[in-house]
């Protein structure tokens, strides 16, 4: 069931087991086939591709849990710019389901790092699959070829709960939940290069704490320059960070939101386009936080916190002087479209910028759990102004 949300006002260790020793998987024809909504989760990834790339106007799916810490799907799953789903029967070997992974589109492939996954199993295999430890994989699906990958090249170490963005159309990497703790580091991987650097080890000042279920996106029209958002380290955070990408250095910039600043969260839903009318200096890019947890579960993951239906926008542009506004607007839940709704209040799902299609440029959103445990396979949808 696609959910319409109301538009706004201004319209420890590397998981081998993961893939046998031949790296690349190839079938000889499509398997891509229609298919019923995807099974509820929380915890799973989504991603899209810039419009002019393979599968523009799709929203894909991977992994996830259908109970706490319970990988069930290694399966990827499209829904097109119409909102009909398919899902790609690559037969094994494939990858291990997994949860806490992310996932970015570039080119023609998903690339999908980390997350965890039970530690016994391989291709192929169809046992036991409670979580036992963070991967340190990357995986690259090939959406045209449907062909698994398993790129091997020394990168960041193992995590889960990370957060990913594309800029340039190279793939970076924060911070997540590492076999010693949580990590604040940030990496960027060159699909053309096939190799891993880092781009900042998080320890100079003005670096963001280390965290979880932060958001790391792209500013786009900003010179490659990157917003992470939000978080948790053991309490719900509010911080917002600004990564200059030609100096490689953060700036904490918590203090200059303005507007209907959000309250502090975390694994909250978010997305990221280059706004309307970029003559305007004051409106470079626009940023979309949809739901999210305020307060954790007193069960930790195996219980539901408190989560928001709350939606919020993001303006991030060059002030009068050499820095930068970023001014929030709450916009009112309802609104015309598909039943006119917002849904439930969630957290753990998942969102992504989409192209094409009746709606032109959205967001869409899947998934996700609520303040009753229970877990979703609802799509949202949040039309956008036309560029």
């Amino acid at each position: 069931m696609a959910v319409a949300l109301a538009s706004c006002r201004f319209g420890l260790r590397a998981c081998r087991s993961l893939c046998q020793r031949s790296h690349t998987l190839t079938r000889p024809r499509s398997l891509w086939s229609a298919s019923d909504v995807p099974a509820p989760r929380s915890s799973h990834a989504v991603a899209s591709f810039h419009k002019g790339q393979a599968s523009d106007g799709a929203l894909f799916v991977f992994g996830g849990e259908d109970r706490p810490r319970h990988a069930f799907d290694s399966r990827v799953h499209r829904r097109d710019a119409h909102g009909k789903w398919a899902v790609s029967d690559v037969a094994a070997p494939s990858p291990a389901p997994l949860l806490g992974c992310g996932a970015v589109g570039v080119g023609q492939f998903l690339y999908i790092f980390g997350g965890r996954t039970g530690g016994t199993v391989s291709f192929g295999q169809e046992e036991d699959n409670l979580v036992s430890g963070e991967s340190g994989a990357l995986l690259a699906f090939d959406v045209l070829a449907e062909r698994w990958e398993l790129i091997d090249a020394p990168g960041p170490e193992a995590r889960s709960f990370h957060t990913m963005a594309v800029v340039e159309d190279k793939v970076v990497v924060y911070g997540g939940c590492g076999a010693q703790g949580r990590l604040n580091d940030l990496w960027l991987f060159d699909p053309v290069l096939r190799g891993w650097s880092l781009l900042n080890d998080g320890k100079s000042e003005g670096s963001p704490r280390a965290k979880g279920g932060s958001s790391l996106l792209p500013l786009h029209g900003i010179g490659g320059d990157l917003l992470l958002l939000f978080g948790f380290n053991g309490e719900q955070l509010g911080e917002v960070h600004h990564f200059n990408a030609s100096a490689g250095t953060w700036l904490d910039v918590t203090h200059l939101q303005r507007g209907d600043v959000p309250s502090p969260r975390s694994v909250f839903a978010s997305a990221s386009r280059q706004a309307p009318g970029t003559s305007s200096p004051r409106a470079a890019c626009e940023v979309f936080v949809l739901g999210g947890e305020l307060e954790p579960s007193d069960q930790g993951h195996e219980g539901a916190g408190a989560f928001t239906d709350e939606i919020y926008t993001l303006t991030v542009g060059q002030s009068s002087g050499e820095g930068f506004d970023y001014t929030w607007q709450r916009c009112e839940a309802g609104g015309e479209g598909a039943h006119g709704l917002a849904g439930e209040a969630r957290g753990w799902h998942a969102s992504a910028v989409v192209e094409g299609g009746p709606l032109g440029q959205h967001v869409v959103a899947f998934g996700g759990l609520t303040g009753d445990n229970r877990r979703l396979n609802e799509t949202q949808v949040l039309p956008l102004p036309r560029r």
